[in-house]
């Protein structure tokens, strides 16, 4: 009984905290965190965010701080203003300047990025390795990212999706579907190659790319890139990810080529969620949701070979389908929010 009224009392003392949530991506957090600051909100707490100056209109209960990569000084007025007891920040980057703050951090990583995947990015380490000693706890997303970092951790696997069975849309044979961020470690020119090889054979193959443009990206694909593969036949661009349930209910496969450091691609768990078969590059992330030959195929990243091979034996293979209960928001959402009560005081997380 006294164990239920100590647990009753946490509870309560928790939805009296003040949460600012922070995002480096405006995008992102219309389509993947704004749930869950109403989540947050329908259980009592206090809420804001704090984003980069978005191109949409977002209407919400609660306030909404911006900044710009130009301008990161905004996020401490955010924090200044908003005075809030935990915060919550999404991202490498905006981790940097939030870390500094006396407020406790929950650092949440959803990846490592380029900092981990070229070696122009090594004199950046760091200060990330400085940013993720001074949070309070830290999360990550899949078992790899746990090898370099030893305390104040929680692995929470990605951000949460939204479970529920498929409208019933007949599929299109042999189309293949890609979606993320149109930069090159996407993998999409891999991608491409080896689609070309498949489509020689089967000529009915179709491929098709959801690719969100990032114009000051550095290592975004370049406009005649993209004009070029337009017109490779049976290669489609979509220049959006807005339609992306739709492309997955008539998609037959679910292709993800990149070697991004990601932390779990958040498209390839949507794709699992509809029963499409998958095909991934065996790289972190990937790894912890796919077992090879069993619920998809694993193939070398950056090799047109391997991926035209993996294309060939996903046509043929029947999988088992992955139980996606653990990584949905109802599942997720209460593991994060569990975070801010273990966030004490600041201590390292690398030692």
């Amino acid at each position: 009984m006294l164990k239920k009224r100590v647990e009753f009392l946490q509870t309560f003392i928790l939805a009296l905290m003040k949460i600012l949530l922070i995002e480096k991506c405006a995008r992102d957090f219309v389509y993947s965190r704004l749930d869950y600051l109403q989540y947050l909100s329908d259980k009592g707490y206090k809420v804001a965010a704090c984003i980069p100056f978005p191109k949409i209109s977002i209407e919400v209960s609660f306030p909404i701080y911006f900044y710009s990569i130009t301008k990161p000084w905004l996020i401490y007025g955010a924090i200044k203003t908003f005075r809030p007891d935990r915060l919550h920040i999404f991202r490498l980057l905006p981790i940097l300047f939030g870390v500094f703050s006396k407020t406790p951090v929950v650092a949440h990583t959803t990846g490592l990025g380029l900092i981990f995947t070229h070696r122009l990015y090594i004199p950046m380490r760091p200060f990330f390795y400085l940013a993720l000693i001074r949070a309070s706890k830290i999360i990550v997303q899949n078992s790899n990212d746990l090898s370099f970092l030893k305390r104040n951790l929680t692995l929470i696997p990605g951000s949460g999706i939204k479970l529920g069975k498929a409208e019933s849309i007949s599929k299109i044979p042999n189309v293949f579907l890609s979606a993320g961020r149109l930069i090159w470690e996407k993998g999409f020119s891999t991608l491409i190659k080896a689609f070309q090889w498949y489509k020689s054979i089967h000529p009915e193959a179709q491929l098709w790319i959801a690719g969100l443009h990032v114009r000051k990206h550095p290592h975004k694909i370049w406009n005649c890139t993209l004009k070029k593969w337009s017109k490779i036949p049976g290669v489609t661009l979509h220049f959006d990810l807005e339609n992306i349930d739709l492309l997955l209910m008539k998609a037959s496969y679910y292709v993800h080529p990149g070697y991004y450091r990601e932390g779990l691609p958040r498209t390839l768990l949507e794709a699992m969620n509809h029963s499409i078969p998958v095909i991934a590059t065996d790289i972190p992330g990937c790894r912890d949701l796919i077992e090879n030959g069993v619920n998809g195929i694993l193939a070398p990243a950056n090799d047109s070979t391997e991926m035209y091979r993996a294309m060939e034996k996903v046509t043929q293979m029947h999988f088992e389908k992955k139980s996606m209960i653990k990584y949905s928001k109802e599942v997720i959402y209460p593991q994060m929010e569990k975070t801010y009560q273990l966030c004490g005081s600041t201590g390292s997380a690398l030692s």
